[in-house]
Parts: C-alpha cells; structure tokens; sequence
C-alpha cells in the first residue's frame, strides 16, 4: 500500500461516521494528488478498523469492484502546524502518524445498503451474486 504526505486541507466530506477529508498529498517522488482520510482520531477508527478498511479494499480490487485504492496517509507536525485554529484541527492534531486513506475519485457513486441499483449497477451486483 503507497504511502503519502499530508499536504494541504481541502474540505471535510458531510457523510461518513469519521467526518473524512479531502486532504492533498505528495508521495516520496513528489507526485502530488489528492486523498479522502479517516483520521485515526475518527469516531469508529482504530488500528483494528484501519485493517479492516485496508482488507475491504484489497478484497474489491480481487473482485474487479470500482472502488478507489487504498493509501496511508502520513499526517506530520508541518501539516498540523499549518491547519492550527481551522475547523478540524484537534482531530488533525491527534492524529498525527498513519492514516488510512484511499485515492480520490471525483464524483465517486456511493452505496449502501440502502442504495437502489441502476442499470449500469446491476451486471456487476449479478456477477457476484451467490444466488445465480
């Protein structure tokens, strides 16, 4: 899984139980894009869940599923520092280390299990439907 460095706070996502933001981040060579973050300050995240997370994600790829690739993100005192007195910078602050993150898609479809299945959804939900 690539790792990458905070960078640059853009927003916080309205949906999701760990508040997840849009955060900007570089990789060691300097490639520069973007990354939604549960922060391990987040109100269901843990070690346990961050695994969890890294393992659904691993899963869906092996399923072929349109999902974005999962990252860490690596939160450093620089990136804190520059986020001090914005909204979000207590759970920035304590956050600090590893993050899990996945690579941003724009205008990703989100699904729950309440989500209805359109017509370009279904082939996939059948391809991997144990009742067919």
């Amino acid at each position: 899984m690539k790792k990458y460095l905070a960078l640059r706070y853009d927003k916080t996502f309205k949906k999701g139980a760990n508040a997840p933001m849009l955060i900007g981040v570089t990789d060691n060579e300097g490639y520069k894009e973007d990354a939604v973050v549960k922060l391990m300050s987040g109100e269901s995240m843990s070690t346990v869940a961050f695994m969890k997370e890294t393992m659904g994600s691993f899963i869906a790829h092996e399923l072929e599923l349109n999902t974005p690739k999962a990252c860490t993100v690596i939160i450093e005192d620089e990136f804190i520092n520059s986020q001090n007195g914005a909204v979000g910078f207590q759970n920035i602050k304590q956050s600090k280390g590893l993050n899990y993150g996945t690579h941003y898609v724009l205008d990703l479809l989100l699904f729950t299990h309440h989500s209805e299945l359109n017509k370009q959804s279904i082939p996939m939900a059948l391809k991997y439907s144990t009742l067919t």
